[in-house]
């Protein structure tokens, strides 16, 4: 199964997204902002990552550009209670609160499992 990098400042929705996550049988990794994220990416390979549009320090979009910089091409589905406005191309969004159906049909598209019979129920 893959391994999702979820990386949110809130603790109580990291938690949650970890444990749902893993409930489903994914590996998870965390982070509470995106400088660690892009530290422990230096360490591990993600399949996906889950991004919070705003966090201190060093934003969602942000973490993406570094990321392409680096010419890492890791799929990427940001999150934001606000609706979006500007993202990085090719990211795909979530506005919070979502339905975990709708998240996992979201990493489903992202990681280009859609259509192979790979559904959450």
């Amino acid at each position: 199964m893959s391994n999702i990098l979820v990386v949110e400042d809130d603790s109580a929705i990291r938690t949650a997204l970890v444990a749902a996550l893993e409930d489903e049988g994914y590996e998870t990794e965390s982070s509470d902002n995106g400088r660690s994220a892009l530290r422990r990416l230096q360490e591990s390979e993600v399949d996906l990552m889950l991004v919070d549009i705003r966090m201190p320090a060093i934003s969602g979009p942000e973490v993406v550009d570094a990321l392409r910089e680096q010419g890492r091409d890791v799929p990427v589905i940001m999150m934001s209670a606000q609706p979006a406005r500007r993202l990085p191309r090719g990211v795909r969004f979530l506005q919070k609160p979502f339905d975990l159906d709708d998240l996992f049909a979201a990493i489903d598209e992202a990681l280009g499992l859609v259509g192979r019979g790979h559904a959450h129920c």
